[in-house]
């Protein structure tokens, strides 16, 4: 999507925990791997924001914009986590 973000769709997955087991797998698997740079290993943060479509939304325009408002969620609610879109705002932040 951006410099330091990516989209991934799940078109089977419904509104369910489904989506919120695939972020707590990818949060793990970032978490044991470490970036290296020159050598050196840093540590990542990595947040993860989930909308539903159409649950959530009529549009794919709308899609993205709730799951980058659960995205910022997560940041918000400390890093290394995901997010629901809930509504008018994003909620559930879970580690």
């Amino acid at each position: 999507m951006g410099g330091d973000e990516f989209l991934v769709l799940l078109p089977e997955v419904g509104v369910s925990d489904q989506a919120g087991e695939v972020a707590r797998k990818l949060l793990a698997t970032m978490a044991r791997e470490p970036f290296v740079l020159d050598r050196q290993s840093l540590p990542l943060s990595f947040s993860i924001g989930i909308a539903f479509y159409p649950d959530h939304c009529a549009t794919s325009a709308e899609l993205l914009t709730h799951a980058d408002s659960a995205l910022y969620a997560a940041k918000r609610a400390g890093k290394n986590q995901f997010a629901y879109f809930n509504g008018a705002l994003a909620s559930s932040a879970v580690r």
